[in-house]
């Protein structure tokens, strides 16, 4: 489908007991570029195609100004190895930046709470 024009897009976010969304999502993408996507069309299904299916291109799925943007900052470039989504050094969300630290205890603080 996708060698004839479709857009394919991520989706790891579903309740299967092997699949945790978000910690998927790099698995997922290393299985795009597997099957002959480069890295960039991989990060293409989980950033700018859901937006465009969605019909909310305008807003969201590019940096650009005047939208509104979440990012992930990588320590390495992904486009060399598609792997290097898992590099993560910080992420901007609704305007405040969680450093990788601050993510680390965010998870160690839901390890506990699960744990008790």
């Amino acid at each position: 489908m996708y060698d004839t024009g479709a857009k394919l897009l991520a989706g790891t976010d579903t309740f299967l007991p092997t699949l945790v969304p978000g910690f998927s999502l790099h698995e997922e993408l290393k299985e795009f570029v597997g099957i002959r996507l480069t890295p960039y069309e991989a990060l293409l299904t989980s950033t700018t195609h859901p937006f465009e299916y969605l019909g909310e291109l305008d807003s969201y799925g590019t940096v650009e100004i005047n939208k509104f943007t979440n990012l992930v900052l990588l320590e390495d470039n992904p486009l060399e190895d598609i792997s290097n989504t898992r590099n993560i050094a910080g992420v901007m969300i609704n305007g405040s930046f969680l450093s990788k630290e601050d993510l680390q205890n965010g998870l160690d603080t839901l390890a506990t709470n699960y744990n008790n």
